[in-house]
């Protein structure tokens, strides 16, 4: 992913303030005091006190000090070689390097200082921010220690004027003229969410058929110390990135101006976009303050997605000297069921049709692409036809669709055969985990499951008894009855007749 290499730290609070006096910035050996006309001689110590385990802090000497004699507050600085550029007062039209204006340097070389005393402990910030920019820049070593066990303490220092950068972010400064050089780690970690919209909630879940446009949102928590701060957003092939919508200050709901972020639609890494975010949006944080910002963006479910597994956005902050987050993602599904045509007898019948409309009966019907019997949404250029033929049979499988109310209406039944009454009521509900960490869903009306675990809804087709015609053995029965019936009749009438004779 994309590395900010050039450190920017224009506006920020620091951890603590250079000496107002260009007093010296390294300590002394504990317990041992340089005689005045020394340096120290490596044995200084700078302890950043509260420090952060796996961040690193770097002090870069800005200026020796050759001599001093405390007693009398008298301190003789020089300027070392590499950063005479930065001091360098700007000759036949060469323009001032970065610290000229802090200092005055005197035509041996001695250093004092050049602010005003109303200004002092901001220009002493600033030039902080200046020397340790020009360090990086200009590839300047500096001394470095990684804090483990909230622990870091620099030494092996030469005495002298130094600026104490933190990897977290924000820079360090320190005056002290003690045995040990204490400051402050004031830095706080900032943090990142991630969610995407179901309905009108935010979480972590979702569903939606393809085609559906999926709301998604990063909420980036900036602390003290913020510098350097870069999103990087991946998402599966499952997901077609649309684009940024807006970036929001939370606090206010307004929108962030354009000229304080910048997105990379086309990330030359794995990132499907990246936004950085400016310094100065965090700009006068002080410790235990954060501020929220919001970027929203929109993703299409495609046909890439598949049914009940999911397709996860996931999303980092990249901050400080190239420290990242955790990786914070949502999840969005899409579902399936068959359709299981059955008819009485059972034979496999051409010709029966049907359709699908979501959330009402008379809804619009849902389009579908049909390959080998899968039938999936498409938002356009499909078809509302589901033929329940296929080389399985009478079975069909429907994919890509969210969870929700339907309804199977059947638009063409086979000769023969009843059709259905009205449509049948399909209903697939979603249900989240006991960790809410994954979806699984249910389908109403299912009667069992294919071999691939998908649920089948069983429609059924009944054909009548063949009634009899004209001509047919039917017609035959009733003469031959009703012949009966008079011969029975003639017969009873000459009995009848010889008794009442007799």
């Amino acid at each position: 992913m994309a590395k900010t290499k050039i450190r920017q730290a224009f506006g920020f609070v620091l951890a603590a303030l250079l000496t107002l006096a260009l007093t010296p910035l390294a300590a002394f050996a504990d317990g041992e005091t340089p005689a005045p006309g020394t340096s120290g001689n490596g044995n200084g110590t700078i302890t950043i006190e509260n420090a952060v385990d796996g961040y690193t802090y770097t002090a870069y000497q800005i200026l020796v000090l050759e001599s001093f004699n405390a007693d009398n507050n008298a301190y003789s600085y020089t300027i070392p070689d590499a950063w005479k550029q930065f001091f360098a007062k700007g000759v036949e039209g060469q323009p001032d390097g970065p610290g000229a204006k802090y200092v005055n340097i005197s035509e041996t070389g001695y250093v004092t200082w050049a602010g005003a005393k109303e200004d002092e402990q901001t220009d002493a910030a600033d030039l902080a921010t200046a020397a340790v920019d020009y360090a990086i820049a200009n590839e300047i070593a500096g001394k470095s220690v990684t804090a483990a066990e909230g622990a870091a303490v620099i030494t092996g220092l030469d005495l002298g004027y130094y600026a104490v950068d933190s990897s977290m972010g924000a820079l360090c400064s320190l005056n002290t003229t003690a045995t040990n050089a204490n400051i402050q780690e004031k830095n706080e970690k900032p943090k990142l969410d991630k969610q995407v919209q179901e309905g009108d909630a935010w979480g972590d879940l979702s569903d939606a058929s393809i085609g559906d446009t999926v709301n998604f949102r990063i909420i980036v928590t900036g602390a003290y110390g913020a510098q350097n701060y870069v999103v990087h957003d991946v998402m599966d092939d499952g997901l077609t990135f649309e684009g940024i919508t807006a970036v929001i200050d939370a606090a206010t709901n307004a929108a962030v101006p354009d000229d304080a972020w910048s997105p990379v639609l086309t990330p030359k890494d794995d990132c499907t976009f990246e936004v950085t975010l400016a310094d100065s949006l965090f700009a006068g944080l002080e410790k235990g303050q954060t501020r929220d910002y919001i970027i929203e963006y929109t993703a299409v479910l495609n046909d890439k997605a598949v049914a009940t597994e999911p397709e996860v956005n996931k999303a980092q902050l990249e901050y400080g000297d190239g420290h990242k987050t955790v990786w914070e993602e949502t999840k969005t599904y899409t579902w399936n069921f068959g359709v299981h045509k059955i008819y009485e007898g059972g034979n496999v019948q051409e010709g029966a049709e049907f359709s699908l409309t979501a959330n009402t009966a008379d809804g619009a019907p849902v389009l579908f692409v049909e390959k080998d019997g899968i039938y999936t949404v498409s938002k356009s250029g499909g078809s509302a036809v589901i033929k329940p033929l296929s080389a399985n049979g009478s079975r069909v499988t429907l994919t890509g669709l969210d969870a929700g109310k339907y309804y199977l209406h059947e638009t063409k039944t086979p000769e023969g055969y009843n059709s259905l009454a009205g449509p049948l009521e399909i209903i697939i509900t979603s249900t989240p985990n006991d960790d809410k960490t994954e979806l699984s869903y249910s389908v109403s009306g299912v009667t069992a499951t294919d071999g691939q675990g998908v649920p089948v809804v069983d429609v059924v087709n009944r054909t009548g008894g063949l009634l009899p015609s004209t001509g047919g053995i039917g017609t035959t029965i009733l003469y031959v009855v009703g012949g009966l019936l008079i011969v029975g009749a003639v017969v009873f009438l000459v009995v009848r007749r010889r008794q009442n004779a007799k």
